[in-house]
Formats: C-alpha cells, sequence, structure tokens
C-alpha cells in the first residue's frame, strides 16, 4: 500500500516539493535549486525513501543526496539504505550487460538484427547510467523471420554452439505472450524479445511508421555489443512518449519512464528528424499529449534551460516559479498526469485498485478493463484516437474478443 501524502500541483510546501527538489538534482547532477527544505526529520526522509522507492528513481535520489554538505544528509540508518539500494542497482547493470554480451553471440551466430529498446538503452541517456534502475532486457527484431530462427535456438539450444552455455547457467525457455511477443530469463535476467517496436494501437499509422524504421537506420552505441544497435534519435523520442503514453491510458506510469523521455530530449533533441516526429505526432492525434508531457517535464524536471521539452511543439520552457501562469491553461491534465503518477507508482503497482495475487485470471482481467475506462475522461482529452484504439486492443487481448 502505498504512503499517505498531500497531492498537491504547483509545488506547495510538502515533503513531495521536497522529493521532487531532490530529483532535479540527481537526474541532472547539479546542485539543489533550493535547500529551504532541509533540514529533515528522520521519519521525513524515510517518507522521501518511500517514494523513491515507489517511483524506483532511487539511485537517483542518492546522487542527489550525495551532493548535500554532511550536517543536511539523511541519518546514517537511511543514508545506508539508500547506498546498498543503489549498489544493488548498478550491480544489476552489470549482470544484463554480461547477459547483453552472451544474447549478442547468439544473434550474431543467427545472423539476426538485433535491436536494443528502452532498458539499458534508455539508462545511457542518463549522465550517470548506473542510476536507473533497470527492469527486462527488449530486444526488437526488424524482420520477424530473424526473431524466428533467434526463437528455435533459445526454445532447443542443445544442437547449438552454446549448448554447454545453456546447461550451465539458469534459463527458461520462451513463452508467448498476449501481444506477440516472447519472454524468457537467462542468468534471473527477463528477456523479451518482440516483433512490434513502437506503442501505437492505431493501425492507420503502421505505414508512417514502418517507414520511419526503412527510411532512418538503426545505431550502433559504443556501451553495447556491436552486434546488437540502438534506436535513432528520431525512433527513440517516439518510442518512450509512446510508451509512456500507454501506461498512462491503463494503470498509470510512474517517475522513472518520465526521466527516461527528459534524459531522451535533453540529449537526443538537437539530432531528431522533427519534421518527422511532428508528422507522426499530428496523425496519431498526439498533440495535446505531447504538450502535456513536455510541460509535466518543465515544471517537475525543469531540465538544463537550453533543452527543449518537446522537439517539435514549440510552448515556451516552464520555470516552477512561474509555472501556475504559462501552465495554467493546462493545469488540469498536469494536475491528473501528477496525481496518476504519485498514487501509482511504477507502473501503477501502488494503485489501490491494482489487482492482487489472490484474483483469479477472470477477475485480473476484469480489474484492467476497469482501469481503463477510470482513465477515460483523461484518454479522451489528451489522446482521442489512441484511446479509442488502445481500448480495443486491450478488449481484444484480454478476453480474447
Amino acid at each position: 500500500m502505498g504512503v499517505k501524502r498531500q497531492n498537491n500541483i504547483y509545488f506547495k510546501r510538502s515533503l513531495e516539493e521536497s522529493f521532487f527538489c531532490l530529483l532535479r538534482s540527481g537526474l541532472w547532477e547539479r546542485e539543489l535549486d533550493d535547500c529551504s527544505f532541509l533540514p529533515l526529520s528522520e521519519q521525513q526522509w524515510q517518507t522521501i525513501y518511500d517514494i523513491a522507492e515507489e517511483q524506483t528513481v532511487t539511485a537517483l535520489i542518492y546522487e542527489a543526496i550525495k551532493l548535500l554538505p554532511e550536517h543536511l544528509m539523511p541519518p546514517e540508518s537511511i543514508l545506508i539504505r539508500f547506498h546498498l539500494k543503489s549498489e544493488r542497482i548498478a550491480n544489476s547493470h552489470k549482470t544484463q550487460l554480461k547477459v547483453l554480451n552472451f544474447l549478442s553471440s547468439v544473434f550474431s551466430y543467427c545472423a539476426t538484427e538485433a535491436v536494443l529498446v528502452k532498458g539499458l538503452s534508455a539508462a545511457s541517456l542518463y549522465i550517470t547510467p548506473e542510476n536507473r534502475t533497470l527492469g527486462d532486457i527488449d530486444i526488437y527484431f526488424p524482420d520477424f523471420s530473424q526473431r524466428e530462427k533467434v526463437l528455435a535456438l533459445l526454445l532447443d539450444p542443445s544442437q547449438s554452439p552454446f549448448a554447454e552455455t545453456f546447461s550451465k547457467i539458469s534459463y527458461t525457455k520462451p513463452v508467448r505472450k498476449p501481444d506477440d511477443s516472447y519472454l524468457c530469463y537467462i542468468a534471473g535476467v527477463e528477456i523479451e524479445l518482440h516483433s512490434r517496436l513502437f506503442d501505437f494501437s492505431n493501425s492507420s499509422l503502421n505505414s508512417l511508421l514502418k517507414n520511419l524504421e526503412l527510411s532512418t537506420s538503426f545505431l550502433i552505441n559504443d556501451d553495447f555489443p556491436a552486434a546488437i544497435k540502438v534506436l535513432n534519435p528520431t525512433q527513440e523520442l517516439l518510442l518512450l512518449n509512446s510508451h509512456i503514453l500507454k501506461h498512462c491510458l491503463g494503470w498509470g506510469i510512474g517517475l522513472r519512464q518520465i526521466c527516461d523521455y527528459a534524459c531522451a530530449l535533453a540529449k537526443l533533441s538537437k539530432d531528431a528528424d522533427t519534421q518527422l516526429f511532428n508528422q507522426l505526432i499530428d496523425k496519431a492525434g498526439l498533440k495535446k499529449w505531447d504538450i502535456l508531457l513536455g510541460d509535466f517535464i518543465s515544471l517537475y524536471l525543469c531540465p538544463p534551460s537550453a533543452i527543449s521539452t518537446a522537439p517539435v511543439q514549440s510552448h515556451p520552457q516552464a520555470q516552477a516559479k512561474s509555472a501556475a501562469v504559462k501552465l495554467k491553461s493546462n493545469s488540469k491534465s498536469i494536475q491528473q498526469l501528477y496525481c496518476k503518477i504519485m498514487q501509482g507508482g511504477n507502473f501503477g503497482q501502488n494503485a489501490s485498485e491494482r489487482s492482487n495475487a489472490s484474483q483469479s485470471r477472470l477477475q485480473r482481467k476484469f480489474s484492467t478493463g476497469l482501469a481503463y475506462l477510470r482513465n477515460l475522461g483523461f484518454s479522451l482529452r489528451i489522446a482521442p484516437k489512441e484511446a479509442f484504439f488502445n481500448f480495443l486492443e486491450m478488449s481484444k487481448a484480454q478476453f480474447n474478443l
């Protein structure tokens, strides 16, 4: 159950304001823009830690804490918790990179083009990648038949050059998921293999999205094995943007993914094809959503002043002190988005309505459907086209229509 807190939008004095102050500092690795909330009591620091855990941004908050003068730091008992959790997050990066190196050998053997998305790829956009909490490893295959070659090997590795390696590590065979991706575990790391790149439900966008793939190439990132590519700036921005929206329409999204997009904007905007991005956003009917997401990032994450929070929209950079004036026309939507993020936590896992393990499969499906219905007013206001097609797609997947 989530920590009970005030739900404020324009930075009334609260622990959430203190939390965001620390988050901005840790994300951009700069001194706090406001220290007036310090010092905090042990109980208040505990609440900050709980919020960070709910939002899976603990290492970013710890990064900010390390910049504080010693007399303003949390008590040793809480400081140790931050340190140990951040250390575990950094170690998970090492583990996933080892698994990625192994996967690279598999992909090379199968002569497949594989693209790393989200997760480690998003982390590479951060000033310190190890501060980004990781989930699974997501791999996209532009060529469906190439994914099938990889799946065939993973389903029966005994006849491959990797048979001995597979026999020595913990491994589960790929299982097909409702969205046609495949899930397996290698050395305890969750791997998802995708044949679909973007999280758009509107099928009328398919040709434009395919053109985006064909007209722009994938890139090599020196942080990863050469056999595994990453998205180019335009693709990366569009993927992260649509991924956040997809989860906002359902159970919810957390600050980790919002931070991903903020870092992507800071690092990639200048190299993105803004005309193509704009064309896709307009075609999808997502202009309001794109502006809302940019406004939220401007208001709560305050990126470096030279960075635009929307690669194609020309809305002004909002600073916290004047946000209530500049963003007044969007305030209702921002408040709703803020509440969804802060109440739901990472992917809405802290939402009081979220299904629990004791529910049957049918009950969980019903709960998911209700989550979409509860968000319908918000969804239809900010992204009506995508909300409609997303609900249809969800209904088909949940109830086998």
